[in-house]
């Protein structure tokens, strides 16, 4: 009887969309985890723990970067290749792929399938959604096409025009678009922090793959409809881009040159201070857009202030743009929850965001999700604190960088205990998934309840 109830229960809730995603993320990090443990994929020929294996596959669907082997000495090429792939499907999301693999064999997908796609691209015409996949399958592979091509240019000067150059191009333009952070240099890229080619390429992928695909989109018929009216249609309207759109490129834009100007600030005669100028207004710029989640760096993490850790946690914490490769609790969210309380101190009725009014139930959604990620993010520390004998705001870095999916460490990483390893797994599939998500397919929703309570007063402030 307990048996069947619980496969009542599981089979209920794996019907949800958003339990067939959380349902989905655990089964393909399990399965990556297990490609990546057999001495062919691991180059010194043995067997890697289960538990490292589980480490890395949830790091590379998760998108985050973070690692307890080095992905550079420990893998063997095809291991390179399964956690590049690992990669790939996290960054365009398990749902998703396979909704695309479905549509391609039969063009017949179920009320579910696409359900749960819109869930998670957040598309509410389900009719769209078709439409919408193929766009995001077409813009990923034309950025990280690009991004391998460039990088490639760069890399056969140094390991020539070989296999190596070709797959150190595709991994890093992979891992750059899906802003998972994962390198083929045990450094990273401090070998290349005055290289502009390469640090124009990364950052560059890293901010397309963290605007999210809509804003993409909507940039792409901006340009064509501006061509349009002006070669070929002159009497034609220009396509005017959305309030999404506007919202996520100027909080993106506000959010790298602050963040670029804040680091020079503290580490420009502390850390930077041994670099010509270029140098280190260049590795400003790139840490401060690896902030949009994507974990490379170009400067020793461990040897930063205890400032522009705080500054990088804050950032790392807001992340990219909703529908993204990115995590974070998203400068969507963060752009209603300045709408509100902008129009609250203005004394406005309505919440309002470049002129445009900003319904309750997404007001109401934003300051939950920014709620939620605190208490994650806390409770991860905090647990943190108990287990692992490093410093504060080392561990409050740690937990933020894999909650957010960012991938950024001081250096504690590799030296976590078994149970700070299996919290970090815990943090970086919860920052993927969303805590909304979670809270979704956990709830137990009946039907609407038509009593009214009564109000109620308490006293605040």
């Amino acid at each position: 009887m307990p048996f069947t109830r619980l496969n009542k229960i599981l089979k209920s809730f794996i019907q949800k969309p958003s339990g067939s995603i959380v349902v989905s993320y655990i089964t393909i990090i399990t399965i990556g985890g297990l490609f990546l443990m057999p001495p062919y994929a691991n180059a010194d020929g043995q067997w890697l723990s289960f538990l490292n294996a589980i480490f890395t596959s949830a790091s590379a669907i998760c998108v985050t970067g973070l690692i307890v082997v080095d992905t550079a000495t420990k893998f063997t090429p095809l291991g390179q290749i399964i956690i590049m792939l690992l990669i790939q499907i996290g960054g365009l999301g398990i749902m998703v792929i396979s909704y695309f693999g479905t549509y391609i064999v039969n063009k017949k997908t179920s009320v579910k399938d696409k359900l749960t796609a819109s869930l998670l691209l957040d598309e509410q015409d389900t009719r769209k959604i078709s439409e919408t996949v193929i766009s995001m399958i077409k813009i990923t592979f034309l950025f990280e096409l690009l991004g391998t091509i460039l990088l490639f240019l760069e890399f056969s000067q140094s390991f020539g025009v070989s296999w190596k150059a070709l797959l150190f191009s595709a991994f890093h333009a992979v891992s750059a678009f899906c802003n998972a952070g994962f390198a083929l240099f045990t450094n990273s890229f401090e070998t290349y922090q005055s290289n502009l080619m390469i640090n124009f390429v990364i950052t560059t992928l890293i901010i397309a793959g963290g605007i999210s695909f809509v804003v993409l989109t909507d940039i792409k018929s901006l340009f064509t409809s501006i061509i349009g009216s002006k070669f070929f249609d002159k009497k034609k309207e220009q396509i005017k881009l959305s309030l999404n759109t506007k919202a996520v490129l100027i909080a993106t834009g506000f959010l790298l040159l602050s963040g670029s100007l804040l680091i020079y600030a503290i580490e420009h005669q502390v850390n930077l201070f041994k670099f010509d100028l270029p140098t280190q207004y260049l590795s400003a710029y790139f840490q401060s857009v690896t902030l949009r989640t994507a974990g490379f760096n170009t400067i020793p993490i461990g040897e930063l202030q205890i400032g522009t850790l705080l500054i990088m946690i804050l950032y790392m914490y807001i992340g990219g743009a909703s529908g993204s490769t990115a995590g974070g609790i998203k400068v969507n969210t963060l752009s209603v929850i300045y709408a509100y309380i902008k129009s609250t101190i203005s004394g406005d009725r309505e919440t309002l965001l470049m002129k445009h009014h900003i319904k309750d139930d997404r007001i109401n959604e934003s300051f939950l999700l920014a709620i939620l990620s605190i208490f994650v993010v806390f409770l991860g520390t905090l647990l943190l604190t108990f287990t692992e004998p490093f410093a504060f705001e080392r561990i409050l870095f740690e937990a933020t960088s894999a909650f957010g999916t960012v991938g950024l460490s001081t250096g504690i990483t590799f030296d976590l205990s078994k149970i700070g390893k299996v919290i970090i797994i815990v943090l970086m599939y919860i920052g993927r998934l969303g805590p909304l998500t979670l809270v979704i397919a956990l709830s137990q929703r009946s039907g609407v309840k038509e009593v009214k309570y009564p109000s109620g007063k308490i006293i605040i402030g």
